[in-house]
């Protein structure tokens, strides 16, 4: 009777219930507002809620401009950003999230990566986040802090993709000054940028090399305190090179100093300078990685100053016009560490005592100066850049797998390289194959036979011809089932991947390693999917970052998200989309730890190499005066003596022929995986288009188990595997 009574009412006073749902719209509004915005891709205010006043302030070691932030961006490569979150009010839990952004094209997003985040009362904590620079019109990012109870928290920033024949310099200190000199830097060739520039040239960039020049800051200097210096090497990755400069290296973090050994072994150059305070290196927690040994520090003499005079502005005057007053160094005194040299490192000045030396550290390069150019008297002096050159011929990067075809870069859809040949290789499977054009034929004619003369025939024979309604459909749907049969013959109905892998560090020529060796470490995961669904790509080695590879604009369209949870754990890909039976691939770098490395002797006469890595190594061979010896098999702990000696002058990728030969490929990926090896030969051509090509030893070797790979989250595929070492001998 109530519930009648209170029916009628609300039908006699239809004010009432437009009232209701005017009130039970607008809180829903209220509640999904904020959430709905989000979705929307709306931007939100900044203005935190009274109740939780959080804050926030972002920074970056490779940071252009300080306010408003704007961070020096290197194609393909990470870039880190350091957020600052206070909290005065209660404790909150969160997403802290990263996005970039192309200003011309907002549909289309890079990938977002996140951190959960925990913020307790009157705390102040700062976050790591990294991402990736994967197309070239990228230009902006912002980073958002969200969760419930709280009104989301937006901070932007700005971007500058690094130019063509632009190196990034970042330089570490207690005051994050930047090095100084590099103004004076007005050639390529000062740098070794030229063949760089040639490369833009022959791509099809529109410019010349003259107006390339002309256009372009050769040299990109910034600076970072070493207390904001990154946890991750990969925070460093955009610097073609960080120079530590005066300041008391024991303050660093475990976590900072980790991500410096990994910068360098990652192909990384690390240039560490001398002075007054010889003591500071040689108790360095980094010491190991130094190519010398420093002993002490005195002002240099007169035929020492000379030297510089004769090295550095003597050939160089035909653009220096003449000698001028200051050219000596005679300013002020200048402080020069001494040293001795350490076994495997080699001295590009100096033989007593190094005024610059070098040494391969994985697959990257550590730098001593023995005089610190960022003080008197080399303020100012005409010979910087000449210096500078020395430094940056001997510090090239090395080949690695990309994360993103060039042709995204420079929008020339035919540009290749390495690593785009690479993946053409590996998935050369047969899954991917079309039927030939004959099977279809007859199958469509086949059907079309059965659809319509047969089945008229038959039901014109039996005078049934109302049954076409019937048959008709049962034709369709037995025809439908026999091509999705023979689909899933060719497809198959398991998941398949392939994963080639580039190790690439340094062994020791006729000398004893000391200590554990780092490597670079480059993977691409190719995957083949029988079905639609996600996957989540991950490692187990925490100091792994891994992205999908980017292969096509198409690709662009299809972003993924990166959980980036802590130092202790890898990136991972989340949410990667694969249609059923199509394929994606994946990238992922690291630093793999190769315990003593690759040893060679040649007292003998011949190369005899001692195989101290933790990985059995399959067709090893040789390259050593000009000529290659084939190892063989040398199992972990094992020595090789070479054999078959054959002659080569090859350099570069010109080698790869002749190395598989010598490494009988055929006999390591035998006919089973044909194709696992011409991704062998491929992943082989990549690596050697870097310097180590060039080198005048090396060892080359296989292994059929990755080294340090990529694996999907549950799942089990049919996994082949072609894994790649390269060791640089010194």
């Amino acid at each position: 009777m109530m519930q009648q009574t209170m029916r009628g009412n609300f039908m006699r006073c239809p004010r009432m219930l437009i009232c209701a749902v005017s009130l039970w719209c607008g809180g829903s509004a209220l509640l999904c507002g904020p959430a709905r915005a989000q979705e929307s891709g709306g931007v939100p205010t900044a203005t935190p809620d009274p109740k939780v006043p959080i804050k926030m302030s972002l920074t970056s070691p490779l940071a252009a401009v300080e306010k408003p932030l704007r961070v020096q961006a290197n194609w393909g490569k990470w870039l880190p950003v350091q957020v600052t979150l206070s909290n005065m009010g209660d404790p909150v839990s969160g997403q802290l999230r990263l996005r970039l952004f192309d200003a011309n094209e907002p549909s289309v997003q890079a990938s977002e990566a996140y951190t959960d985040i925990d913020l307790p009362t009157t705390s102040n904590k700062q976050f790591w986040l990294f991402g990736r620079a994967e197309r070239h019109g990228l230009d902006s990012g912002e980073i958002t802090f969200s969760g419930r109870g709280f009104r989301q928290v937006t901070a932007p920033f700005s971007l500058d993709l690094r130019a063509t024949g632009t190196r990034i310099v970042l330089s570490v200190s207690a005051t994050g000054e930047r090095m100084n000199g590099f103004l004076g830097v007005k050639k390529p060739l000062e740098i070794a940028l030229m063949k760089e520039i040639i490369a833009e040239q022959q791509r099809g960039g529109g410019q010349t090399p003259a107006q390339i020049m002309q256009n372009t800051e050769l040299v990109r200097p910034l600076g970072v305190t070493h207390k904001n210096l990154p946890a991750r090497w990969v925070g460093l990755q955009g610097a073609d090179a960080v120079i530590l400069q005066d300041f008391p290296f024991a303050e660093l973090s475990a976590a900072q100093l980790d991500a410096l050994r990994g910068y360098t072994a990652a192909g990384g150059a690390l240039i560490v300078v001398g002075g007054a305070n010889w003591d500071r290196l040689a108790r360095s927690p980094l010491a190991d990685m130094w190519p010398v040994t420093p002993t002490s520090a005195a002002p240099a003499g007169n035929e020492q100053r000379a030297a510089f005079l004769r090295r550095y502005i003597e050939p160089n005057l035909r653009d220096l016009k003449k000698v001028q007053l200051g050219d000596d160094l005679s300013g002020a005194p200048l402080m020069m560490m001494k040293s001795t040299l350490r076994p495997g490192a080699r001295a590009l000045w100096g033989s007593s005592s190094p005024i610059v030396a070098i040494r391969n550290y994985g697959a990257g390069q550590v730098v001593f100066l023995a005089c610190d150019p960022n003080s008197p008297p080399f303020l100012g002096w005409r010979g910087i850049p000449w210096l500078w050159k020395e430094v940056f011929a001997h510090t090239l990067p090395p080949a690695g797998i990309e994360a993103a075809n060039p042709s995204l870069a420079t929008n020339d859809p035919n540009e290749t390289s390495p690593t785009s040949s690479l993946l053409v290789a590996i998935k050369s499977v047969k899954q991917l194959k079309t039927p030939p054009v004959s099977t279809i034929a007859w199958f469509l004619a086949l059907y079309v036979f059965f659809l319509v003369p047969v089945n008229y025939c038959l039901l014109r024979l039996f005078d049934k011809r109302e049954l076409a309604w019937i048959t008709v459909p049962v034709i369709v749907v037995a025809f439908s089932v026999m091509s999705y049969a023979a689909a899933l013959r060719i497809k198959g109905s398991t998941l398949l991947a392939r994963q080639t892998h580039i190790i690439q560090g340094s062994g020791t020529l006729n000398n004893t390693a000391s200590g554990d060796q780092l490597a670079r470490s480059d993977a691409m995961l190719w995957l083949f999917s029988p079905h639609k669904t996600s996957y989540e790509i991950q490692s187990e080695d925490a100091r792994m970052v891994v992205a999908d590879y980017l292969h096509a604009e198409a690709d662009l369209e299809e972003r993924v998200t990166l959980a980036q949870m802590s130092d202790e754990k890898s990136f991972e890909v989340e949410d990667a989309v694969v249609n059923q039976w199509a394929w994606r691939a994946f990238v992922g770098q690291s630093v793999v730890n190769l315990k003593g490395g690759v040893q060679v002797q040649t007292a003998s006469g011949k190369p005899v190499v001692k195989n101290a890595t933790p990985f059995d190594l399959r067709g090893v061979v040789v390259k050593w005066k000009g000529r290659l010896w084939a190892c063989g098999d040398i199992k972990s702990g094992a020595r090789a003596t070479g054999t078959n000696s054959k002659r080569s002058d090859a350099t570069g990728g010109q080698l790869t022929g002749d190395i598989a030969g010598a490494s009988a490929l055929e006999r390591i990926f035998p006919d089973k995986g044909a194709s696992m090896k011409q991704s062998a030969t491929n992943a082989l051509n990549l690596a050697l288009s870097s310097p180590a090509g060039d080198s005048d030893a090396l060892v080359t070797g296989w292994s059929l188990k990755p080294a340090l790979g990529l694996s999907i989250a549950d799942a089990s595929p049919a996994l082949e595997n072609a894994t790649l070492f390269v060791f640089n001998l010194e």
